[in-house]
């Protein structure tokens, strides 16, 4: 049972096998933590590298296509294991809290809304790399109108992720709606659920002290 898990976390988030695998390796809670703020803090710096390259890259200035396939694919694939991840850890972390179930690390709840808010964003530039690259991977009609440039791309992600919806750029594929749905619970997770758990957990240890 444990090997069928393993692979279906494979499938969905090589980027959570990856994190799940080191922290069993950090004997004590603040190994781990130290290893989670870490991973968040570089994967969010990752993001911001990322998007910065696909807005230049997709800008005016380079002709069309002119990200390696090998290269979109790459940045594809690790986009839908972080969406998958932060979503897996975020069931996790605020299943925990209201079991009231003690932690294998020793985050603070600051620290925990401070990865919660680089996650918010990490969400919302992944889901705009998607967005990005599926006409570019595969031959069909996602969005109507088409997504100009990485730029659309996120700002059709942001307006998403919360819940604004200008109705200037529609999904127009079951993948792009199936997507689109994906974010907004995603991100609503992490807003209503993530947040208000980790902040009324805060209020309740600054009341006890």
């Amino acid at each position: 049972m444990k090997t069928l898990s393993q692979i279906i976390v494979l499938l969905l988030s090589p980027t959570r096998l990856v994190i799940d695998g080191l922290k069993d390796r950090r004997k004590n809670a603040q190994g781990k933590a130290d290893l989670l703020l870490k991973w968040n803090r570089d994967f969010f710096r990752y993001d911001i590298f990322i998007a910065l390259t696909l807005g230049i890259v997709s800008s005016s200035l380079f002709p069309q296509n002119a990200l390696p396939l090998v290269l979109g694919w790459v940045v594809f694939i690790v986009a839908c294991s972080r969406c998958n991840e932060i979503v897996c850890a975020l069931l996790h972390d605020v299943g925990r809290e209201l079991d009231f179930a003690k932690s294998s690390t020793a985050l603070t709840t600051g620290q925990r809304v401070k990865m919660a808010m680089r996650s918010y964003m990490g969400l919302l530039i992944n889901f705009g790399e998607i967005y990005y690259l599926l006409p570019r991977l595969f031959p069909a009609a996602f969005f109507d109108p088409p997504l100009k440039n990485f730029v659309d791309a996120l700002y059709f992600s942001g307006i998403t992720i919360a819940t604004v919806g200008y109705g200037d750029i529609k999904p127009d594929h079951v993948v792009t709606k199936l997507l689109v749905l994906y974010e907004l619970f995603s991100g609503l997770l992490l807003v209503v659920v993530a947040l208000s758990v980790y902040l009324a957990a805060y209020g309740s240890q600054r009341n006890k002290k």
